[in-house]
């Protein structure tokens, strides 16, 4: 539980958003939310309200007010984006908001936002940690921008499902499920949770143009269009009960699968032979060996696997105690793990990232409104680079690099430099040698597809000694082990 003896700050850096009742700073051990005057007394009411009703069994995120302060106390989780999220991710993500929606609604309470962002992820779990989104419902009608919608209705509840929960949530969350997974993460990074153009999803940019035969289909015999995405557009034009139409809305996306297809990486392990029993030590190579040693010295709290693939190694860190980032960006390997995971309750969080991506930053749509004059959109990105958020005091980084040099070119002194950036304590590294006979192999053949850029590498700027001389600019001290073949290496960096 969150504390007040707990709380031990130290940094104070303002985390980017569009709330116009306060500000949120992440303090290195909690995030704190300073609150404007006018709106305390509302807050006030809303956290009477948390810790009567839903500390425990709502998801909300862990809240000590501090009134003389005006500021609310929240304990930190680790900050992901919806666009990183595995497609089952984002499913639950949605699933769980709308349970929140009839939660509320008992207590007479709404979720004035549905947005993804509001949400993150302990594990495989979904907390909410946007407290200021939380509303009697009597106050509704203080929110303005509801009700400049063309409606008929009267209920604003209706308007948030219309006007957030669509464009934000159900038309990416179609997209994963019509497996769009590229499209659907371009729209939560650039049309939905951070609108550059300032134009917003509509059904029109999922539902298929209607064709002239399914017009005249529709004159003579009533037939409307009766895909996933026209049925749910129906079902939230047509239902004008709340709690019912969000029941329906809980049912149908139950029903929907958004699971990658199979791809070929899930058999990686499998194929190579390494498909361990993690109870089983006496059947391991020497890398998973190796590994779990490092494990058991450093005792890292949290372990960073970049290039998890199923997650194999996820697994022996989670099992060993210690909480598990996952980056894979192989869709079907990603969210087979999210799904795994979950279903054991353990201690990870995979994300679908590319490695190249891990020092790219987003920065949000300005606004001319006075509430935001100080937050400086232009100079502080409202999605902030992995490298900053992802840190752990153990990385991974197992088979990857001669990925990253030999095949898309980046050079050993800049994976060397991002990877000592992510990195709080420990890495945990192993290199594949030029000798190796898949690189020897690929080299020779006159298609070198896998590793397009082998020939700009040789000993000189690919090897071990490269690898450790780029190292100690960034680790005091290093170790290195044979691995399984004799072409990789493993090598253990200390700060």
């Amino acid at each position: 539980m969150l504390e007040n003896s707990e709380i031990k700050v130290s940094i104070e850096k303002m985390l980017i958003g569009y709330d116009n009742n306060g500000l949120v700073f992440d303090k290195g051990d909690c995030v704190i939310r300073r609150i404007t005057p006018i709106y305390m007394k509302k807050i006030e009411d809303i956290y009477s309200f948390y810790k009567k009703n839903c500390r425990n069994d709502f998801g909300f995120v862990e809240t000590i007010l501090n009134t003389s302060a005006q500021e609310l106390i929240h304990k930190k989780y680790l900050i992901t984006y919806p666009y990183e999220w595995t497609a089952n991710m984002f499913k639950d993500a949605l699933l769980f908001h709308l349970d929140l929606f009839l939660r509320l609604d008992d207590y007479g309470y709404i979720l004035k936002d549905a947005i993804p962002t509001n949400i993150l992820f302990n594990g495989t779990k979904p907390v909410f940690v946007d407290f200021l989104s939380i509303i009697n419902q009597e106050n509704l009608k203080d929110e303005k921008w509801l009700f400049d919608i063309d409606t008929k209705r009267i209920d604003p509840r209706i308007n948030i499902i219309e006007k957030m929960l669509v464009p934000y949530f159900i038309i990416p969350f179609l997209t994963f499920a019509d497996h769009k997974y590229e499209e659907a993460r371009f729209m939560l990074k650039e049309r939905t949770c951070n609108n550059i153009e300032g134009i917003d999803l509509h059904w029109n940019d999922i539902l298929p143009p209607k064709n002239l035969l399914q017009k005249m289909k529709e004159k003579i015999f009533g037939r409307k269009d009766c895909n996933r995405c026209g049925a749910i557009k129906r079902l939230i034009e047509s239902e004008k009960d709340f709690k019912v139409l969000c029941e329906k809305l809980l049912k149908c996306i139950e029903e929907i699968p958004v699971t990658p297809e199979n791809s070929g990486y899930l058999s990686y392990y499998n194929s190579k032979g390494e498909d361990f029993s993690l109870s089983d030590r006496k059947a391991w190579l020497p890398k998973q060996k190796i590994v779990c040693e490092a494990i058991e010295k450093f005792k890292p709290k949290t372990v960073l696997d970049l290039g998890a693939n199923t997650g194999w190694f996820s697994l022996m860190a989670a099992q060993m105690g210690a909480h598990v980032v996952a980056v894979e960006i192989d869709e079907s390997c990603v969210d087979n793990l999210y799904l795994h995971s979950k279903e054991r309750k353990l201690n990870i969080t995979p994300l679908q990232l590319a490695f190249e991506d891990l020092e790219k930053s987003y920065f949000g749509a300005r606004y001319d409104d006075e509430a935001y004059k100080n937050r400086d959109f232009g100079n502080n990105p409202l999605f902030e680079a992995p490298v900053n958020r992802l840190k752990c005091d153990m990385t991974l980084c197992l088979a990857l690099v001669h990925h990253l040099v030999l095949g898309i070119g980046i050079s050993v002194a800049e994976v060397m430099r991002i990877l000592a950036q992510i990195t709080m304590k420990v890495l945990v590294l192993e290199v594949v040698t030029l000798d190796d006979e898949l690189i020897v192999a690929e080299k020779k053949s006159k298609d070198s597809s896998f590793f397009r850029n082998i020939e700009d590498f040789s000993e000189n700027n690919y090897s071990i000694d490269v690898f450790i001389k780029e190292g100690r600019n960034y680790f005091q001290n290093f170790s290195v082990y044979s691995s399984h073949p004799d072409s990789r290496k493993i090598i253990v960096f200390e700060k």
